[in-house]
């Protein structure tokens, strides 16, 4: 028996003009596919060649590395990794593009038994090509998968992301990790910060609860494991910056957004993505975006109403460049008219640069707490923000709470000052932080007045 498949391997590796050795009675000889096809129908081959022959040969060439690839990912004995390298190394060298006639009653089992019974002439092969490495390569994933006993799931790093919070003082920065968690044919996306990553609480949760790690495994195995693939990896950098606006990216002036940084030329750097900004760089100077700009001042018959609006809505989008200049913006305008007049709609069509797809939603309403207010104000740099209906209360005390509301919203346009809240139990910095960037229109019925100042 140990000779049937000494003589089968030297045979394979033979050329065209090799004659059959003895105990073979090939038609033809030379090529793998031809010595397979040839030995898959011979009827007298001696006891135990025809397992070899049906593990090897009674299948096409990928159906039999599909079957192999499951039984051995199935396979708990770490001995059998050095056969599977040895069968990979044999299929690359005896030209895996043919396809053979076979049966599917393979038993890979019992082929895998035998090829064991000759593995010191399958690793003398493999130690002679360099075919085995770069098989080793591309299968790194399985083999990875067929020897990490410990849990049920493999990570991919697919980005880096450095957020940037402003902070009263300056800016902070926080990595974190964007991870495909792949179970099978199944592939969850999750995002995680540094300070949690070494946990293996996210990838449960990333994963809906399908990733475990098997019983009597050490946490430490994840937390080493999560290091490698770190290491290991070489993903994309992105910039994302927690409020949008005019920000200074390598001392160069940019316009924040969601999309993206104009003027900047770091590349890969964006804005909050909850406050959509609306952007066609092949627009840029082009007639017909002027001629669209212009004729917004239409939407009123008396362009004495729209045209203040127009200039404010332009005004907004360089609020920090005015601040900077030494000339900050510290007036509110607003739209009063009587129940059904539109003012809403005016005042959000012509100022309303963020999520303008939502163009008939306010960002914030009068029915908000002073908090919501604060927020909303801090959340729309270098922008328009409305705050719909200040209407008349029903009783005194509703419209001293109105009135409280609408106090405070114009002393934080008027002093410009950023707005702090206790932030000692936030995991994100700046999460209490609101700077005060941006302008404000307010609609209602009708509208006191204070001083700021």
């Amino acid at each position: 028996m140990e000779e049937i498949p000494k003589k089968l391997f030297s045979y394979v590796k033979g050329d065209e003009e090799t004659e059959p050795q003895a105990g073979f009675t090939a038609q033809e000889c030379g090529t793998a596919t031809k010595l397979f096809t040839h030995i898959g129908n011979e009827e007298e081959n001696e006891e135990g060649l025809e397992g070899v022959v049906q593990g090897f040969c009674n299948a096409k060439f990928e159906g039999m590395k599909q079957k192999l690839f499951a039984h051995l990912e199935s396979e708990e004995e770490h001995g059998k990794v050095k056969m599977k390298e040895s069968l990979f190394a044999h299929i690359q060298e005896e030209g895996a593009e043919n396809t053979i006639p076979c049966r599917e009653d393979v038993n890979l089992n019992y082929a895998l038994n035998e090829l064991e019974n000759t593995s010191s002439i399958c690793n003398e092969q493999n130690a002679q090509t360099e075919s085995l490495e770069k098989k080793k390569e591309k299968m790194s994933s399985i083999v990875t998968e067929a020897t990490d006993d410990w849990k049920n799931f493999h990570l991919q790093l697919i980005e880096k992301i450095e957020k940037i919070y402003e902070l009263p003082d300056g800016e902070e920065s926080r990595i974190f990790y964007r991870f495909n968690i792949v179970i099978g044919t199944k592939t969850f996306e999750k995002t995680v910060s540094t300070d949690d990553v070494s946990s293996f609480k996210w990838v449960q949760s990333g994963s809906q609860g399908i990733a475990f790690i098997r019983r009597g495994a050490k946490m430490m195995d994840f937390g080493e494991y999560v290091s490698n693939v770190i290491a290991g990896s070489n993903p994309s950098v992105r910039i994302v910056y927690a409020v949008n606006g005019w920000k200074k990216i390598n001392g160069i002036p940019a316009y924040v957004y969601s999309g993206g940084a104009i003027g900047s030329v770091v590349p890969n750097v964006s804005g909050n993505a909850k406050y959509e900004f609306e952007f066609s760089a092949e627009k840029v100077g082009t007639e017909d975006v002027f001629r669209q700009s212009i004729g917004m001042l239409d939407i009123c018959q008396d362009k004495k109403i729209s045209l203040p609006l127009y200039l404010f809505a332009h005004m907004g989008t360089l609020s920090t460049l005015f601040d900077e200049a030494g000339f900050p913006i510290k007036f509110v305008v607003s739209v009063i008219g009587k129940t059904n007049s539109r003012k809403t709609c005016l005042a959000l069509c012509m100022t309303k640069t963020l999520n303008r797809k939502e163009i008939t939603k306010p960002a914030v309403n009068f029915n908000a707490t002073e908090a919501g207010i604060e927020k909303a104000i801090g959340l729309h740099p270098d922008a328009v923000l409305v705050i719909d209906d200040f209407m008349p209360a029903s009783n005194k005390a509703k419209q001293n709470l109105l009135d409280t509301k609408l106090e405070k919203a114009l002393r934080i346009y008027g002093d410009r000052e950023g707005i702090e809240r206790m932030t000692d139990f936030s995991k994100n910095p700046g999460a209490g932080y609101y700077p005060v960037r941006g302008i404000g229109v307010i609609t209602g019925e009708h509208i006191r007045c204070w001083a700021a100042n």
